[in-house]
């Protein structure tokens, strides 16, 4: 399928108006210009390697690198999380674990793609704190609860909070990081995707400590995540308010 969505996307996909533009032998300027008449709002600021310098150098970055490290970052660590998680803890089947991993897989890979639509209308940072109080309210029920009906309700929940939120953290980039758009997107996608290696060791660490009851407590590590991610959302939203106050 990735071959040939790569495929159909290098038959029949457009350069934004900007590029198009340039192809032309237009000018930087006039190709902006002409560009931004035509709705284009994004443009790219120098190299790869100068994008990711000045980006890396822009506080923003690394608020919204955390924020997607909670959740596409704990997205791939549950994929791999949650089949121990069924069979140890709630004595599932291999199979019927296999398929309650899917519904998560499924459900946040859905919630990303409405999250988009949820961020243009909410605002990225609202949908932001929405999605990550819903991670704090699931892993913390996840925490404690033995009942696998329950359970199943708190992933479901996880799911929606992490799909959307994947896709919110990308809304804010050209509003936290205009200058260097895809040096930050860099980041973002690339350290995010580590939480996914670096989470499942902590949480078989505290299985390990605590045994049977450790694969419950391991989801006090998103607890942890969430409550620092909404923090983080807090901070951002302060700081528009006061650049809101000072500009009147």
């Amino acid at each position: 399928f990735l071959i040939t969505g790569t495929i159909a996307y290098a038959l029949i996909g457009t350069n934004s108006y900007y590029f198009q533009f340039r192809k032309t032998g237009r000018s930087d300027a006039e190709s902006r210009e002409a560009a931004r008449k035509l709705g284009q709002e994004v443009f790219p600021s120098g190299n790869v390697k100068d994008s990711l310098l000045n980006s890396a150098r822009i506080k923003n970055t690394w608020a919204l690198v955390a924020l997607y490290f909670t959740t596409f970052g704990g997205f791939i660590a549950l994929t791999a999380w949650f089949p121990i998680y069924w069979s140890q803890f709630h004595g599932f089947s291999p199979v019927k674990a296999g398929i309650l991993t899917a519904v998560f897989s499924i459900a946040a890979s859905i919630c990303r793609v409405l999250g988009g639509s949820i961020s243009d209308k909410a605002g990225g940072e609202k949908t932001c704190l929405f999605s990550m109080l819903l991670v704090l309210l699931a892993s913390v029920i996840l925490m404690f609860s033995y009942n696998a009906g329950t359970g199943i309700i708190a992933v479901v929940l996880l799911a929606i909070g992490m799909g959307v939120n994947n896709a919110a953290v990308f809304k804010l980039v050209p509003t936290y990081v205009p200058k260097a758009i895809g040096g930050a997107a860099g980041w973002i996608g690339g350290i995010g995707a580590f939480g996914g290696f670096v989470i499942p060791p902590v949480m078989g660490a505290i299985a390990d400590i605590y045994n049977y009851t450790g694969y419950a407590l391991g989801f006090s590590v998103f607890t942890l995540l969430a409550a620092i991610s909404i923090i983080i959302i807090y901070v951002l939203l302060r700081n528009i308010r006061i650049q809101t106050n000072n500009s009147l």
